[in-house]
């Protein structure tokens, strides 16, 4: 298989399709060395289309737990037909398996990256535990349903964007926690950090507090 990449024609060996990692709605995954090659499954060609502009853009942002893109693949016509990223090494089978502390340094992290991918106002979508590695740090891996946000873009408005992104990481944590501890008291864990989306704290602060809630989260494992 032949990909094209910076007006270059690059040969994919036929052993990437033997090391199959994941499938979604968007794309298969596979692994070769140390990257991920995620190819673009067979939809409706202007939806892919629109991804590229998007994806091409998240090549050139810097973050350090959400994995993006770092180059784009397209076929002999200039489609875009698959991406390249980093490969992350799952470690841990649970997110109860992280210290308090060191939940605390990933979410820290977590929302630095999410300050990068707003002041390009990228509006991240459909943020799920499946899309996540855990290893030796929490990593979004899949940015497939990430989008440009139109609107904001034209307010110049990174600011309110980086609050919805903050919301959708909140409530990811929120579902992934619920759902880890879901033999526990998931009513009072779940009210009082959805209490604190409403109140916008930022949810490494909120994790600092010393609480009962934050006491369920670091005895539980």
């Amino acid at each position: 298989m032949y990909f094209y990449s910076d007006n270059q024609k690059i040969k994919i060996p036929n052993s990437l399709f033997l090391h199959k990692i994941g499938s979604g709605k968007e794309a298969n995954v596979y692994k070769l060395n140390d990257k991920v090659i995620k190819i673009l499954k067979n939809k409706k060609l202007k939806c892919i289309q629109n991804k590229k502009e998007c994806h091409l853009k998240l090549t050139n942002i810097n973050t350090k737990q959400i994995i993006l893109p770092t180059k784009l693949y397209y076929d002999k016509n200039n489609l875009y037909m698959a991406n390249e990223s980093l490969y992350v090494k799952p470690s841990k089978k649970t997110i109860l398996q992280y210290s308090l502390e060191e939940m605390i340094y990933n979410m820290e992290n977590l929302e630095k990256d999410i300050i990068e991918i707003s002041r390009n106002f990228i509006r991240i979508k459909d943020l799920y535990i499946s899309n996540c590695v855990l290893g030796d740090y929490i990593y979004i891996v899949d940015f497939g349903y990430f989008k440009i946000d139109i609107d904001e873009l034209k307010n110049n408005n990174w600011l309110k964007l980086k609050e919805m992104n903050e919301y959708s990481l909140k409530v990811f944590f929120i579902n992934t926690l619920i759902e880890t501890l879901k033999n526990q008291n998931t009513d009072e864990v779940y009210k009082y950090y959805l209490r604190s989306i409403k109140e916008k704290i930022a949810l490494s602060e909120l994790l600092k507090e010393k609480n009962d809630i934050n006491k369920i989260y670091s005895k539980v494992k």
